[in-house]
């Protein structure tokens, strides 16, 4: 049931437990600490009664010693002035003693009375006691009654009936020491329920906190040590590298809370880690690739103007050759048929060599600056018109998909001719009876250009080096490999990008590229340089 609670709720029930059996702990050893102190503070008031007690018979003693005196004089001697003199001193001596024995009395009743006042409970009910002082009260009452007249020294039945009082006032005085001994006697059995109640529930309260305290260092372990021994060495695997560790917390507390947490930041960290590197990967790409397009121009641009030259005389000798041919018609016709045969090769040849030279120049140079407000629109759909009038015979369909105008700043003439080299690639991909698609959008403030088609496809390793020099996969092997690296270099030029996309070999490609629309930061930027 706690282990779905937070961890909060959890260690305020194991503090609470604690807590309870702790003050359950505490209450018993007050308890028997309170009661320790009344026993000592009875025992302490009720000895103070013992003084008063021994007082009482000692001057019970002196009370019969003065009647046995009155009376031992009332026997043998005679009613003579000295005989009167000593029983008047008796008698005197007797209401002292009898005096001091009510006072010492009263001063008892007190002191008990302030002892039962404190506590009553530990040694024993003074009921007793009272019974007694309340019976020597009466014997005292009767003996004052007896004493009251002066004359009571002369009746010997009166002193004998004084006498017989005293004795039953001292047999009730001896009682109350035996009383307080008796109670003393029986003071361990008194207390024996109270005292084991104690002891038992005070050992049974510390074994219950050192349970609670095992099982509260054991949940302290499972709860906290635990989750976070499993989180640290978590942590500490994904530091190390080990981005497909994933940490693993049974419960629904604020640990299991915290590695979910750890598991989804790794999972972010290593979607975002593998993102870049695709980043790196492709900036490496196309660093090396814009090294190689930089050494290339240069290298195209010294190649085309000294190749230009020699096949310009070339085909200005070919065609001279072919006119003085036809001027004296030299020869039978075999022969003028192979020497015509001969020279139409030499001019397509020197032909072929100066477009490759003039690739290679439009390769090397940064290309015209003259920029304008231009509607792809527009300008993809005299595209797509002029090649479609050249495909009817190849049974390739090509369809533009309409759209509203898209407008950007270009030079209209290279921007042309990136449309037409990406449209050219993908009809020669697809075999007849084809599909080329255009589309023309907005993706995230950039002018977006798809060209994609049903046709070859390509492999991996050839989309890496697709934008690259000289590479070409042409069918027939008519292909410079310049098309689309010059084609990826005008768009670049303007400020965007251009990425070629497959499933592999047979399903197709896709070409997309993606141009700063007017009035976008990049075209700003630019106009602010141009100025």
């Amino acid at each position: 049931m706690l282990a779905h609670r937070p961890i909060r709720h959890k260690l305020i029930f194991m503090l609470l437990l604690l807590v309870v059996f702790i003050t359950a702990g505490f209450l018993a050893s007050l308890t028997g600490v309170y009661l320790y102190r009344n026993t000592v503070k009875s025992v302490s008031m009720r000895a103070k009664e013992l003084p008063y007690a021994t007082s009482l018979m000692r001057w019970v003693g002196d009370l019969r010693v003065v009647v046995k005196e009155i009376e031992s004089i009332e026997d043998y001697g005679q009613h003579h002035d000295q005989s009167w003199l000593e029983i008047e001193i008796l008698r005197r001596q007797f209401l002292a003693s009898l005096t001091n024995f009510r006072n010492n009395l009263q001063a008892y009743r007190s002191q008990m009375k302030e002892s039962t006042r404190h506590n009553s409970v530990v040694i024993g009910s003074s009921e007793d006691e009272l019974q007694t002082v309340r019976t020597i009260d009466q014997i005292l009452q009767r003996i004052s009654e007896t004493t009251h007249n002066r004359e009571w020294t002369n009746d010997t039945k009166l002193i004998q009936q004084v006498d017989d009082d005293l004795t039953r006032l001292q047999q009730s005085s001896a009682k109350l020491p035996r009383f307080l001994h008796d109670r003393l006697e029986h003071l361990s059995g008194n207390v024996r329920v109270k005292y084991r109640t104690l002891i038992y529930t005070t050992w049974a309260c510390i074994l219950l906190a050192a349970v609670t305290i095992v099982l509260f260092i054991r949940l302290f372990v499972a709860w906290i040590v635990r989750p976070l021994t499993i989180l640290i060495d978590g942590s500490r695997c994904v530091a190390a590298g080990d981005f497909n560790y994933r940490i693993a917390i049974e419960g629904e507390d604020e640990m299991t809370e915290l590695a979910e947490a750890m598991n989804n930041m790794t999972d972010k960290f290593q979607m975002v880690s593998k993102d870049l590197h695709q980043q790196v990967e492709q900036r490496t790409i196309q660093m090396v690739r814009n090294d190689k397009m930089a050494s290339v121009g240069f290298l195209a641009a010294g190649v085309a103007h000294e190749i230009n030259n020699p096949m310009a005389s070339i085909a200005l000798c070919a065609d001279a050759l072919e006119q003085r041919m036809k001027d004296h018609e030299l020869g039978n016709a075999e022969e003028r048929e192979a020497t015509h045969k001969y020279i139409q090769m030499i001019q397509d040849e020197a032909f072929r060599c100066k477009g490759i030279t003039d690739q290679l120049l439009d390769f090397s140079r940064k290309g015209d600056d003259v920029e304008e407000h231009t509607d792809l629109r527009e300008l993809i759909q005299v595209v797509v018109d002029m090649v479609v009038t050249l495909t009817k015979s190849q049974r390739k369909q090509i369809s533009f998909e309409e759209c509203k105008s898209v407008m950007i700043v270009a030079n209209p003439q290279e921007i042309k001719q990136v449309i037409l080299n990406l449209i050219n690639n993908a009809m020669e991909s697809v075999e007849a009876g084809g599909h080329v698609r255009i589309r023309l959008g907005i993706c995230d403030d950039m002018a977006e250009i798809t060209v994609s088609d049903n046709g070859c496809g390509m492999t991996e390793e050839v989309r890496q080096h697709l934008f690259e020099p000289f590479f070409t996969q042409r069918r027939h092997g008519q292909g410079t490999g310049l098309g689309l690296t010059i084609a990826c270099g005008i768009v670049q030029h303007h400020g965007g990008q251009m990425e070629a996309m497959s499933k592999g070999p047979g399903s197709g490609s896709k070409f997309r590229v993606l141009l700063p629309l007017a009035g976008s930061n990049f075209d700003a930027n630019r106009s602010h340089q141009a100025a």
